[in-house]
């Protein structure tokens, strides 16, 4: 695009643009450094870009210049689930293998300078030359966290080396996190940032006891000593890094890839000893003479091509998916956790009676999450923060869960399961899903819930069988017959002493709204009941008091969001819940939830609660009836 040729990587606009009001006069900046090395980082992907295409292309412009665009969603998720989606980024070892490319490169040719040779240190020299190379490196490729920390520490080794003085791989990882903190001390909470720096730990802590295990088996001389030596190395380096970084991996992502164990050892050379160096000479020398530039990332892309080959193969192994998916861990699972490897890490007499202690600790806290639920049977109901749209996911006292649509938006370039649904689907722990509903077919209800049965297995997906022409129910119903799940009628339920009840499910009459179409179902539980009214409007409603013999509730999902056309006086009072959730987005553009239907509830005893203000709420009903609501944010004092 023209914007894109310029430089800019974003536009934005005012919907009323007489709201731009300009505040303040400021004097024209100073030129910005970093535009020529923005414009060389173009000239660098357009030579990568005429010599490359399909999965080549994007693997070595992702490898070698950090630009991770092109990378298609199908082999991003390989990667992670391959356990090996850091190779995908320009991160530390990335920076290292380019620190020493410089250095040695440097070096050699000072070696061959005889006259120069003799007076000076080619090693001092070339510790020198190598540092502006890694700073202008490290800006050419984004500067992201993971590269800015391996700069930092390869300048402390350079600097090192040119100082004559041992360099310490635990004062060059302190000096960054201090240089980065400083710098932005918010970066703490960054997952980049943690992940980062808990895998160089890793690897600096962690990789030499374990290669310390195995002896003296791997020393000698010889081709295959040194292939060994140096995949064990690897696999240590691999195991170090999972370890130091699998909570934080599981709390972020719910990911922790064990396949990566093994797919490191294939990937990670092929990525570091071949398609980065000769990626980064090629496009350096395709800027200057394209033909010879060219050769050199053709041959790069070979490299990159077995990399999508292979980590494509170790992501369909049978198992890995669901294996690299686990449920965020809680604060004590964690510090268990790294309490262990703390305690190993440090040593000493008292170190196994310690790691053993905080191991049983991790153990037991694992085990009580598994078992407490079976001993406790509870129902609940988490209402979920969508924006304007509505989803919730109901698990039943036996572990049976039902998700209850899937949010959405009127922009169908927003897909807000596999944005916000999986994701949180995932840090739960979530294996399958026995039911999907969808209420009616709209937007704000059903564009989500395609992606969320791509992504698990599950039992059924109810719909009103109301037919629309709406894009997102075409996409549900052709992922569930690709997964093989039936797209069924409600029908009623019994759940591990839950009753799921059907109070209306057929098409609204000729005239009516889509929105009376809706199904509602009304769980029991425990003495308890809850109501889920999805859009039904006015007519509707009266249709249900009419028809439905019980239509109390004590937890009720506020039908139509709150919109002033539903939860007419007569439905308010046949309903009468004490607690009523709103599923609404900020500053709704159709004023949902009405103030007037708000001080309804309100009026009759009913704690309101709403998902733009509260985030997302959750309601427990305990197997002796009593109800705990939670809600994500802290509601702001009046």
């Amino acid at each position: 695009s023209p914007c894109g040729e310029r430089g800019v990587p974003a536009t934005a606009g005012l919907a009323a643009p007489d709201a731009l009001v300009r505040l303040i006069e400021q004097r024209a900046p100073p030129a910005d450094v970093t535009r020529p090395i923005a414009a060389w980082r173009r000239a660098l992907l357009a030579v990568v870009a005429r010599s490359l295409d399909g999965d080549r292309r994007a693997l070595v412009e992702s490898l070698v210049l950090g630009e991770r665009g092109d990378v298609s969603k199908e082999l991003d998720a390989a990667f992670r689930t391959a356990g090996v989606s850091h190779v995908l980024s320009v991160s530390g070892l990335h920076l290292a293998i380019a620190a020493f490319l410089f250095f040695v490169g440097a070096r050699k040719l000072l070696v061959r300078i005889g006259p120069l040779a003799r007076r000076v240190s080619a090693r001092r020299v070339a510790a020198i030359a190598a540092l502006p190379a890694v700073v202008l490196y490290t800006l050419l490729t984004g500067s992201a966290i993971a590269t800015v920390r391996s700069c930092v520490v390869a300048m402390v080794f350079l600097l090192g080396a040119a100082l004559e003085r041992p360099p310490s791989t635990k004062n060059a990882l302190a000096i960054a996190a201090l240089v980065l903190l400083g710098a932005s001390p918010l970066a703490l909470f960054d997952p980049s940032f943690q992940l980062s720096f808990a895998a160089a730990l890793g690897c600096t802590l962690i990789a030499p006891r374990l290669m310390a295990l195995l002896g003296d088996r791997l020393q000698g001389e010889g081709l295959v000593r040194r292939v060994v030596r140096a995949a064990a190395a690897i696999v240590a380096a691999s195991i170090a890094a999972t370890l130091a970084t699998a909570p934080l991996a599981a709390w972020h992502f719910a990911q922790v890839a064990p396949a990566g164990l093994i797919a490191n050892v294939v990937v990670v050379p092929l990525a570091e000893m071949w398609v980065l160096p000769v990626g980064l000479v090629g496009s350096l020398v395709g800027a200057i003479a394209f033909t010879p530039g060219r050769w050199l990332l053709q041959l790069a892309g070979l490299g990159a091509g077995a990399m999508a080959w292979t980590v494509r193969g170790f992501a369909a192994l049978p198992g890995a998916t669901s294996l690299s998916t686990v449920r965020a861990p809680t604060m004590l699972e964690a510090l268990a956790w790294y309490g262990v490897l703390a305690t190993l890490v440090i040593g000493g007499r008292r170190a196994w009676k310690i790691a053993l202690a905080c191991a049983l600790a991790f153990a037991a806290a694992i085990a009580t999450h598994a078992i407490l639920p079976r001993v406790r049977p509870a129902l609940r109901m988490d209402f979920l923060d969508v924006g304007q749209g509505d989803s919730a996911l109901v698990t039943l006292p036996d572990g049976a869960t039902m998700l209850i649509d899937g949010g959405g938006s009127f922009d169908p370039r927003f897909d807000p399961g596999e944005a916000l649904l999986v994701p949180w689907l995932e840090r739960r722990g979530t294996t399958r899903i026995d039911f999907v509903v969808l209420t009616h077919p709209h937007p704000d209800h059903a564009n989500g819930l395609a992606s969320v049965v791509a992504r698990f297995p599950v039992g059924e997906v109810w719909t009103s069988g109301v037919r629309s022409g709406l894009p997102a129910l075409a996409r549900l119903e052709t992922e569930a017959a690709r997964r093989g799940a039936p797209v069924v009628r409600p029908h009623p339920i019994e759940r591990g002493g839950a009753i799921v009840k059907v109070l209306s499910q057929s098409p609204p009459p000729n005239g009516w709204s889509e929105n009376d179409g809706s199904i509602v179902l009304r769980i029991e539980w425990a003495g308890r009941a809850a109501l889920f009214a999805g859009d039904v409007e006015a007519r509707a409603e009266q249709r249900l008091i009419d028809d439905a013999p019980t239509l109390g509730a004590d937890i009720l999902k506020a039908p139509h969001h709150g919109s002033r056309t539903s939860s007419t006086p007569e439905f308010a009072a046949r309903v009468h819940p004490s607690i009523v959730v709103f599923s609404v987005g900020n500053d709704s553009r159709w004023g949902f939830p009405a103030p007037s239907v708000a001080h309804r509830w309100e009026s009759l005893g009913a704690r309101t609660l709403r998902t733009d203000r509260d985030g997302a709420v959750t309601v427990t009903v305990g197997a002796g009836g009593a109800i705990d609501v939670r809600t994500a944010r802290a509601r702001p004092p009046p």
